[in-house]
């Protein structure tokens, strides 16, 4: 499965990029050989060393990044998290084996994942006006969505995903309104008045 990911991503992938190039080979061995892989994480607010057991390599879709899913040791816990290889410095393997727990299974870890992040279960409402009901229903929301167009044309979504904030592009993009959580509402509520300062 790591050397399918691995091509799939070499086929996407700028091939002037070396350095991600080099980054995607060591995460692909260190999951295909059991290894620990030790780097250095630019996160968007800080930085922080990492030596991570890779139990799922992702490549999402949508924008067609890979991430690595897995458990950083030095942080102790079983709770595996999600790491974007774009973010990785200064790779290295090392000698000490990984091992990937048998009672993890990738597909059920990313079953609420909007696109790659999880977390703790949020249930979202939104509603679009008439003009993007086609886009919307485009989307494949996941098999426990509920969306409905209302006798208004407008469309009511309702879903449950693993934390909500990989929603925000699409919600924005679309103009759609939410219903909540309150702090998603919030969230979007601040971004839209940000942009209209932008522009006044």
């Amino acid at each position: 499965m790591a050397a399918q990911a691995n091509a799939a991503y070499e086929q996407r992938k700028d091939r002037s990029d070396t350095s991600a190039g080099r980054t995607f080979e060591l995460v692909a061995r260190a999951w295909l050989e059991g290894r620990v892989l030790k780097f250095k994480y630019h996160s968007l607010t800080k930085e922080s060393l990492v030596e991570l057991v890779i139990y799922f390599i992702e490549l999402n879709p949508q924008n067609r990044q890979a991430y690595a899913i897995g458990v950083n040791r030095r942080k102790g816990g079983d709770r595996p998290f999600v790491f974007r290889l774009a973010r990785m410095r200064e790779a290295t393997l090392l000698d000490e084996a990984a091992l990937i727990p048998e009672q993890f299974h990738p597909m059920e870890y990313l079953a609420g994942a909007w696109g790659i992040m999880t977390g703790d279960p949020v249930r979202v409402e939104l509603f679009f006006s008439p003009a993007v009901r086609d886009r919307v229903r485009e989307v494949p929301l996941g098999p426990k969505a509920d969306c409905q167009t209302l006798a208004s044309g407008h469309t009511r979504v309702c879903l449950t995903v693993g934390g909500w904030k990989e929603l925000v592009p699409w919600i924005l993009g679309w103009g759609g309104e939410v219903l909540g959580p309150p702090e998603l509402r919030a969230h979007i509520a601040s971004a839209h008045g940000k942009g209209r300062a932008l522009y006044d």
